[in-house]
């Protein structure tokens, strides 16, 4: 049950070990609530079983795996199609989803800016794609973007936890990697 919360000692906590045990639990309870709903508006009540089994990934393995699980059983819900206006109503739940860490934050305005920005660029770029191209052009596009996005919090993340080198740090020294007998 991580969803990759760092603390100060480098340790990974849960969604119910974060700073403010209350504000997490208030959270989880309204996200929890908000995507079956979305599911169930959306899908009737086999889509709020979907919405119910996206929360079950998302509470046990965190938010990056109920957005995957949760689109495959959207796709199992409409197999046939579905309305942009249910399939923005799914996405909504899935937008508060990725927002509930900005309550846990010492900065909420500054981490709720930042999904809010990403989500929109990665669906605008979709949408602009999906517009003129193949729908499996767009699918690329927006996991290439997913990708790079990826990468670029790995990264910040590494530089943040000060778990990569200093750049700085002088080349010439000489190397002895055991090997001088």
């Amino acid at each position: 049950m991580t969803d990759g919360t760092p603390f100060a000692d480098g340790r990974v906590g849960s969604r119910f070990a974060a700073r403010n045990r209350t504000d997490s639990r208030w959270s989880a309870v309204v996200v929890a609530f908000v995507l079956v709903t979305a599911f169930g508006l959306a899908g009737g009540l086999l889509g709020g079983l979907a919405g119910a089994t996206t929360v079950l990934v998302w509470y046990v393995v965190g938010t990056p795996y109920a957005i995957a699980v949760g689109h495959v059983v959207l796709v199992a819900v409409f197999h046939g199609g579905i309305d942009p206006i249910a399939f923005a109503v799914v996405e909504a739940g899935f937008l508060v989803m990725m927002l509930e860490p900005a309550i846990r934050s010492e900065a909420p305005g500054r981490v709720g800016a930042v999904t809010l920005g990403a989500s929109v660029a990665l669906g605008g770029l979709a949408w602009l794609v999906v517009r003129s191209q193949p729908l499996w052009l767009a699918a690329a596009v927006t996991i290439g973007g997913l990708t790079l996005a990826s990468y670029g919090l790995y990264r910040y993340g590494l530089v943040m936890f000060g778990l990569v080198e200093d750049s700085e740090a002088p080349h010439n020294e000489p190397h002895n990697d055991g090997d001088d007998v």
